[in-house]
């Protein structure tokens, strides 16, 4: 049996997109033992009432302090498949792919297994760009996850399922310690939904991140998961700046010679070089840099939350 595990907040203009998607795939890979679950993360929008409507359809709403962590938690809790199937509500499933992963005769292919998928990017309700989010050009195993993933049961109770004190990078953090058991995501490179989002450099979505402490999720990525040598394959390129600022840091304690910053600027221009920044948008992706450094700095130094010692929510349908 598979369990499809949908979660969301204010997700009603893609909700009915996500669940046609998941009745659409069922029937094109033949599959007659299956549930959907559908877990809200309390919505002020009508994504329940929507979703309410379908058939064969579980509904919880959490209705204190959720997150996607709590929220996959929670549809593991409540569902009965030994095999789930976890995406966001933003998503829809590309039917066709599935028999890449799964067949209701073997079950899965791997057991931490995904597929690449197609942003829809978005701007006032209009698409502005298609493009693969991985693009990759064969299968590969990876250290870290995203919102769309199938895993068996007995994996994910192993792990213990996702930790409920990340608000954000919760996938990250679920994929690195899969990976660190020996059991990386298998990303095959067809791709297995398309995701409805708007830009991940847009300045709205950006600033919201930012003032909500979002991006304070990165840094608590890297405590929990210190002694696990598969972050520093993913991850230690990515942070060179940090690095540096944190030697330069250190050395200025010592010398109080501010020169030292300027090898720390070097390093955000190699960065700017590195992932093809363009002259027009350096300068803000320069301050970003500098943003994304400090806000790791605040995090690793400061920022301890605490896990979710109950979920609070309620049976809809």
């Amino acid at each position: 049996m598979i369990s499809f595990i949908v979660i969301g907040k204010n997700i009603s203009n893609t909700i009915n997109r996500c669940i046609d998607s998941i009745i659409k795939t069922v029937l094109k890979n033949n599959i007659n033992y299956y549930e959907i679950i559908y877990i809200d993360s309390n919505s002020s929008d009508d994504s329940i009432k929507k979703a309410i409507l379908y058939e064969n359809i579980k509904i919880y709403k959490i209705i204190k302090n959720p997150n996607a962590a709590i929220a996959r938690n929670l549809g593991f809790d409540k569902s009965n498949g030994n095999v789930l199937f976890f995406i966001d509500g933003d998503m829809e499933i590309i039917p066709e792919t599935l028999k890449e992963l799964y067949s209701p005769e073997n079950g899965l292919k791997y057991p931490f297994i995904s597929g690449d998928w197609i942003d829809f990017k978005y701007s006032k309700n209009e698409i502005i760009k298609k493009e693969k989010y991985y693009d990759l050009n064969s299968d590969e195993y990876q250290y870290t996850t995203g919102g769309l993933f199938l895993i068996n049961r007995n994996l994910w109770i192993k792990i213990g399922g996702m930790r409920s004190i990340f608000r954000r990078s919760q996938d990250l953090d679920l994929g690195l310690r899969l990976s660190a058991i020996g059991f990386p995501l298998l990303r095959i490179k067809t791709p297995l939904s398309i995701h409805h989002t708007v830009d991940y450099n847009n300045n709205k979505r950006y600033l919201k991140d930012l003032f909500s402490g979002n991006f304070l999720y990165q840094g608590l990525l890297y405590k929990n998961n210190l002694f696990n040598k598969k972050i520093y394959k993913e991850y230690i390129c990515k942070e060179i700046s940090f690095f540096i600022l944190i030697v330069i840091s250190v050395y200025y304690l010592f010398s109080f010679n501010l020169h030292l910053f300027m090898f720390y600027f070097l390093s955000l221009i190699f960065k700017l070089i590195y992932k093809k920044i363009t002259l027009k948008n350096s300068s803000e992706f320069f301050i970003k840099f500098i943003i994304h450094d400090l806000n790791l700095l605040l995090s690793i130094s400061f920022f301890w939350p605490m896990s979710a010692s109950k979920i609070y929510f309620e049976k809809i349908k």
